[in-house]
């Protein structure tokens, strides 16, 4: 009888030990995220830049940093509609957050979106300068 408990238990123990083998503390390759929680990770079709001149372009289709190539101009962020983005252009709109992580004292701000695109407020950058873009769609 001791005998039938003790491998039960084993066999317990070793198929949670399997079950904790799944579980992710930091990037899970399955679903694309990070942490406990599941923080997102950008991926995706990236959307397409216009309206400044930039040197790289990294992200996903929720948060894009760019690198500047010029020292004034106007972003426009148009999503990828009917890609892995996004498969509908949004209900209402595009919203977006920017920011000059190089100088944050830059300030640039939404002036305008579409259901597709948004596009930044004249902005004073520098050569060089990181934008970082949070995406999202309402």
């Amino acid at each position: 009888m001791k005998i039938k408990f003790l491998i039960g238990g084993l066999a317990a123990l070793f198929a949670s030990a399997a079950m904790a083998a799944a579980f992710y503390v930091g990037f899970n390759p399955l679903t694309a995220q990070n942490g406990v929680n599941g923080v997102p990770v950008a991926t995706g079709t990236m959307p397409t830049v216009s309206g400044c001149s930039y040197t790289a372009e990294v992200g996903g289709s929720s948060v894009v940093q760019i690198t500047a190539g010029a020292t004034s101009c106007t972003l426009v962020l148009t999503m990828p509609v009917g890609q892995n983005g996004l498969v509908n252009a949004a209900p209402t709109g595009v919203f977006c957050v920017f920011v000059d992580e190089t100088h944050p004292a830059d300030s640039i701000s939404q002036a305008s979106h579409t259901t597709t695109s948004c596009t930044s407020s004249a902005a004073t950058v520098s050569v060089g300068d990181l934008i970082l873009v949070e995406i999202n769609e309402f």
